[in-house]
């Protein structure tokens, strides 16, 4: 069998019962015996998609069944056995998470067996006109121009292949033959789920990190030092200590 379960769809209250299954009357709901994903994938493949999202509680629990591959379903006394390969799927950064203390560097190493790599595709442009053309000959039938491609492929798509073919979606169920427009439009709507690139970072010393608080206050405030204590919920010579000498009134 292969059995795909989402870590990130489902609460922490219920991965228990849905890893490990659970029996008739074990809790509130449980009105039959159910087998859980690792029962279900016995002798086959369990597949964890968004394995980034899965609470640190549940990740001890995921690995003593790995470690193991023996459990007891919720409300049972009865070991289960199983024999599964399994397979896991995310988008996140699991090595930077298990240095932020995010994802347990145990269950990490036992995981990374075999690591696949799917590259974003701003790293094989070279096949967007193949999608985009296909996609396009599938769902207008007829192929797209090169003018079209060419607009199609100054673009880095941090949405990969999904994002491309909800743009030609929209290009087709709106009319839209123009694509530099069609992307000029796109690159405004996505430049605004960005941070400015320019913007400084805000230091790590605290005392340091207040005085960049404060001053980046008083410029907004307009450099008015009323208007930003105000803000600040402060007096005006606790913002005028932070902000130092040759301040004006």
């Amino acid at each position: 069998p292969f059995i795909a379960f989402n870590c990130a769809n489902v609460s922490l209250e219920l991965l228990e019962s849905r890893f490990l299954g659970h029996e008739k009357g074990a809790f509130t709901g449980a009105i039959d015996t159910k087998p859980g994903v690792f029962e279900q994938a016995d002798g086959g493949t369990l597949f964890l998609d968004e394995i980034g999202e899965l609470p640190l509680a549940a990740q001890g629990l995921l690995l003593r069944v790995l470690e193991g591959g023996r459990f007891t379903r919720v409300g049972e006394k009865k070991e289960v056995v199983v024999n599964v390969r399994l397979m896991a799927a995310t988008h996140r950064d699991l090595a930077a998470m298990v240095r932020e203390s995010k994802f347990r560097e145990d269950l990490f190493f036992r995981l990374n067996v075999i690591q696949i790599r799917v590259p974003p595709l701003r790293e094989h442009k070279e096949d967007i006109g193949q999608i985009a053309d296909g996609f396009w000959l599938k769902r207008c039938g007829r192929r797209l121009h090169p003018a079209q491609i060419e607009a199609l492929m100054a673009y880095d798509y941090p949405g990969n292949v999904r994002e491309l073919l909800n743009l030609l979606e929209r290009a087709n169920v709106l009319e839209i033959a123009d694509f530099s427009r069609l992307m000029d439009d796109h690159r405004k709507t996505t430049g605004q789920l960005k941070p400015p690139q320019d913007a400084p970072e805000a230091p790590d010393n605290l005392e340091e990190m207040v005085r960049w608080h404060v001053r980046r206050v008083y410029d907004k405030c307009g450099k008015n030092l009323t208007k930003t204590a105000e803000t600040l919920g402060a007096a005006r010579n606790t913002v005028r200590k932070y902000l130092g000498k040759g301040i004006e009134e």
